[in-house]
């Protein structure tokens, strides 16, 4: 399958914004596919997009780990206009270890999609899980129909920290939207739980 790693994808290598006209990076009809990678190193830094940072549809058994999505490693914002990762119509993706900040709608927005994981991210927040670089609108956003997503996986070991958003932490809309695993997540605090970072409406 395809993978995408260790990019700068919007930015240059000296940190400069430099822009660019749509998604940083878009998937369609694939399948097996890699958007950064298992080592720290692989991860791409993907910003200042006028669309979505990383837009995946129509497509399964993939994987978006260890990004930095509207942020960049140092904690600076390159903000994406819109969501920072857009899942329409995927199934068994893996989205975990990203930084997915500063977004000016939703952290990862997730419509008519099923059996997927989030899991270990930072969603609203620096890298670091310490500061709010919150999402404009919800941190998670489910639209159906959607089932058996997982945000942090059942035995609670690979949970989100899901803080700092100016919506909801995590929002399901709609009756289509069924069997949610939500555990082992902090929501409203920083990496810690002992400090307050809360998202701006319901934190579920």
């Amino acid at each position: 399958g395809t993978v995408i790693r260790d990019n700068y994808i919007v930015v240059g290598t000296n940190m400069a914004l430099l822009g660019n006209g749509i998604y940083g990076v878009q998937v369609q009809f694939s399948r097996d596919f890699v958007v950064g990678g298992p080592s720290a190193s692989d991860g791409n830094v993907i910003g200042v997009c006028s669309n979505d940072g990383v837009a995946i549809s129509s497509s399964s058994n993939g994987m978006v780990r260890r990004n930095y999505i509207g942020v960049a490693p140092s904690g600076s914002v390159i903000s994406n206009a819109d969501s920072g990762v857009y899942l329409g119509l995927c199934f068994y993706v893996d989205v975990s270890l990203n930084t997915i900040s500063a977004s000016g709608q939703y952290g990862v927005d997730m419509a008519s999609s099923s059996h997927n994981i989030l899991r270990w991210n930072m969603i609203g927040t620096d890298p670091f899980g310490t500061m709010d670089l919150g999402n404009k609108q919800d941190g998670i956003s489910i639209t159906g129909p959607s089932v058996s997503n997982s945000i942090g996986p059942a035995d609670g070991s690979g949970g989100n920290i899901i803080s700092g958003n100016e919506g909801e932490g995590i929002e399901m809309n709609g009756s289509e939207v069924q069997y949610t695993t939500i555990s082992g997540n902090r929501i409203g605090t920083d990496t810690t739980g002992l400090l307050p970072l809360g998202n701006g409406s319901d934190g579920i």
